[in-house]
């Protein structure tokens, strides 16, 4: 089952996790934990509210509100992107068959358009434990809105507004998943060559979640760091030239979790770094990340940065650079199971 948790972080922005756990109790424990940064999570005196279409639990100590809802029928699109993202849905493409011969296989990568050798595509494990290793729960998308000012009703100040956004960026960000399902089947057409995929991926990025900066990010030969395969928009010419760091940075944490995130006022997040302004000259003002995986392999990032017509990226906006980020993995993973021994 998949849960939306929406709480209010201590500066006051307002932070939405998607779980993937087995109940709403795991759910909230599992948010609790990524909230405080701490291994455990105790429940004890928190005050638990039923009533209506979400969990309301209130935090005793800290006053802090969690809301939780299920991701319901009435959401299928979102709740078939989500199990893509967990392994536990068939993603678009079909599995190419594997080798069985013994052999080495060929080395599977892209023809570099700035320099035009060839670069092998590597995979880094991704850190955060599976739900089939006995964890109950999991954070697959994490997103971070500006602070919104409290709503006043009855003259009674509510901590948390409500987790749904305005109707309006909604209904599009609805429309563009749907588009997104639609138009990503393109590179599982037979032959589909690798550099045309990484161009069309990043294209389709922007396209449905419109940015200033965008890039695609392979995991350099050593593991060591990430580079730019493509980019787009202001400060792509730098950005192509940088190398980043593979250990900190909106983008690592994005590769090394196995998640998706989205923050905005990054300045303010314990986990961005000045690494794109200073190698890049991108000022950031908003950022999105989403690992191009398969399974437990990460190969690179899919990142955007600077949120056209909204000051922020929205879970929507995260969802879809996530989903596009998985199918690009299940692009690799199929070239790499079909590619030839030496």
């Amino acid at each position: 089952m998949f849960y939306e948790v929406s709480f209010s972080s201590t500066d006051g922005s307002q932070r939405t996790l998607q779980v993937d756990a087995s109940s709403w109790v795991a759910a909230l424990k599992t948010s609790i934990q990524t909230d405080k940064g701490s291994a455990e999570a105790s429940l004890e005196n928190f005050f638990v509210d039923l009533s209506g279409d979400a969990v309301t639990v209130t935090d005793p100590n800290t006053r802090r509100i969690y809301r939780l809802r299920e991701l319901d029928k009435n959401r299928v699109r979102e709740s078939q992107m989500l199990k893509a993202l967990t392994g536990s849905h068939v993603a678009v493409g079909n599995a190419a068959k594997k080798a069985t011969q013994p052999g080495r296989q060929r080395p599977v990568g892209f023809k570099d358009r700035q320099t035009g050798a060839f670069r092998p595509i590597v995979s880094t494990e991704i850190q955060k434990a599976k739900r089939d290793e006995g964890i109950e729960a999991r954070v697959v998308a994490d997103t971070v809105a500006p602070k919104i000012e409290p709503k006043i009703s009855d003259s009674v100040v509510m901590e948390v507004p409500d987790a749904k956004e305005a109707p309006e960026i909604q209904s599009i960000s609805e429309t563009a998943l749907e588009d997104v399902f639609l138009e990503i089947t393109s590179i599982f057409e037979p032959e589909y060559a690798m550099e045309d995929a990484i161009d069309f991926v990043l294209d389709l990025a922007m396209k449905y979640v419109p940015s200033g900066t965008g890039g695609l990010l392979f995991a350099s030969d050593s593991a060591d760091s990430l580079y730019f395969a493509a980019a787009r928009g202001a400060g792509k010419k730098k950005l192509l030239k940088a190398d980043l760091s593979i250990r900190e940075g909106v983008p690592a944490r994005a590769l090394k979790d196995g998640l998706a995130l989205a923050v905005a006022q990054p300045e303010k997040d314990g986990r961005h770094t000045d690494e794109l302004k200073d190698k890049g000259g991108v000022k950031v003002a908003s950022i999105a990340a989403a690992p191009i995986q398969s399974g437990e392999r990460a190969f690179g990032v899919l990142l955007l940065m600077n949120r056209a017509d909204r000051s922020f990226y929205s879970q929507y906006d995260a969802n879809i650079v996530a989903y596009i980020g998985q199918q690009m993995g299940k692009f690799i993973q199929d070239q790499l199971d079909a590619a030839p021994l030496e």
